[in-house]
């Protein structure tokens, strides 16, 4: 039986991206594509998301990120 991994990715916008979810073959399955168990597993970023930089809403400069122009807190 196969596990299946779900990545989760909060932004320092408050933003979560989930990934897709991966099956990892276990116990020399084989590879047989039957999800016995599920992980979540969130991985956190230090830097807002992209839809967030490239809407202009987060901006970085002198070092540090920036909401509407003031310093993240």
């Amino acid at each position: 039986m196969c596990h299946c991994l779900i990545m989760i990715t909060p932004y320092a916008c408050g933003c979560e991206v989930e990934e897709p979810p991966h099956l990892i073959e276990s116990c020399g399955c084989g590879g047989c594509g039957i999800a016995v168990v599920t992980t979540t597993s969130k991985v956190t970023a230090n830097q807002p998301c992209s839809a967030c930089i490239e809407s202009g809403i987060w901006t970085y400069a002198t070092g540090t990120w920036k909401l509407n122009g003031r310093p993240r807190h």
